[in-house]
């Protein structure tokens, strides 16, 4: 514990953004689809401009005078603050709205958030603890897996400074957080979960944290080793995107690095080659035109919420009718293969339309020759 109190007063860690916020576009946008692995990688996702909570910040503040006491439009104006980079603001925010409404999840899993932000670090995991103890499974259940990773993160320092990427040993070491997580939960350990909950964390928090980015390649690469070689494929993507936001050489140099031993580390001898550099080709194919693609989407909803505000419109209703109500196509997304193909079992495998027929042929013939036994008797 001494050791854990010395590293969380340091201030080195102003990357580590990880967020599991609860606000009105919390509560909306895990009603629509939840975006899959790639759109999560390349950012194709609806998200608010700094406008949007420049404009919630008036609206919240301009109600709460008017009903003090209305308790969710607390979390509307802290999560805004937040946003903005407040993070002191939104803390006090939130122990305000303690003191008059004591014990909410709500309340809990923003504090713990906010105060991470603020560098905090102690009193965040003490925070999200008690969000975990009310409901443990809200927000797909990722302040478990936020709480792991904070301290993860933790364990990495060295001399005051935390490396990124966090994991700069070989995979094989089991040191990366997957590894950590695992050891944690022992049979309780969901991998698919985890992911869910770090791509969570990316949507709902913190677009830029190379951190996000790389424990959920972490978690890709141990979910499917040696099972989907298009799931090793989006690991690496995820570190790509990691490389991308760091300033130092050095760091984007490790994580392209972790990139080139990701898809082919310990290949099995029937894999098809061919097959598997296509498979790569077309995810990073596949991965360029998401990145435009969120981009524009982006460009799109920022001149959209500027618009509305000058206009005097309500940007939350306008936003809702918009894109709420025309979410994109849940079907147009890039699936992850479990396990490679085996051609030999497809072969030997009957379809369920044949064995129907078989099926209905041989009872079709059991009753003809049923009722012509029964005539002759």
């Amino acid at each position: 514990m001494k050791k854990y109190s010395i590293l969380l007063c340091l201030t080195t860690f102003s990357f580590i953004s990880l967020a599991c916020i609860w606000d009105e576009d919390t509560i909306e946008m895990e009603r629509q689809r939840f975006p899959n692995t790639l759109e999560i990688i390349s950012g194709k996702f609806l998200r608010h401009s700094p406008e949007f909570y420049q404009w919630r910040i008036k609206d919240r503040e301009a109600k709460l005078k008017a009903i003090p006491k209305q308790w969710n439009y607390y979390d509307d104006l802290a999560v805004a603050y937040d946003k903005i980079g407040n993070h002191a603001k939104a803390i006090e925010l939130m122990l305000q709205k303690e003191t008059l409404h004591p014990g909410q999840y709500e309340t809990y899993a923003n504090l713990g958030t906010f105060y991470i932000h603020y560098k905090q670090y102690q009193k965040g995991l003490q925070y999200i603890d008690k969000a975990i103890k009310i409901n443990p499974n809200a927000h797909f259940g990722r302040e478990v897996y936020q709480k792991y990773l904070v301290e993860y993160a933790l364990t990495k320092v060295r001399n005051g400074k935390m490396p990124l990427p966090l994991d700069t040993l070989d995979f094989a070491e089991e040191r990366n957080y997957y590894w950590f997580v695992k050891r944690k939960m022992k049979q309780k350990f969901d991998p698919k979960a985890a992911i869910k909950g770090v791509m969570g964390m990316i949507k709902f928090g913190n677009q830029d944290s190379p951190i996000l980015f790389e424990a959920l390649g972490d978690l890709l690469e141990g979910e499917f080793l040696h099972e989907s070689y298009d799931g090793t494929l989006l690991a690496s993507l995820a570190y790509k995107k990691a490389a991308t936001l760091v300033k130092s050489k050095n760091s984007k140099t490790r994580y392209l690095k972790r990139i080139s031993v990701s898809p082919y580390l310990n290949p099995k001898d029937d894999i098809n080659i061919n097959s598997l550099e296509s498979t790569e080709y077309k995810l990073n194919q596949l991965y360029k035109d998401y990145l435009e693609q969120a981009q524009q989407l982006y460009q799109q909803i920022r001149n959209d919420e500027v618009t509305w505000i000058k206009e005097g419109k309500n940007p939350e209703e306008e936003f809702a009718k918009k894109y709420y109500e025309n979410s994109p196509d849940p079907t147009a997304t890039f699936t992850i293969r479990e396990k490679p193909v085996d051609k030999v079992a497809e072969k030997q495998t009957i379809s369920l339309s044949t064995l129907a027929i078989a099926l209905g042929a041989g009872l079709l013939s059991f009753l003809v020759i049923f009722a012509i036994s029964k005539k002759k008797s």
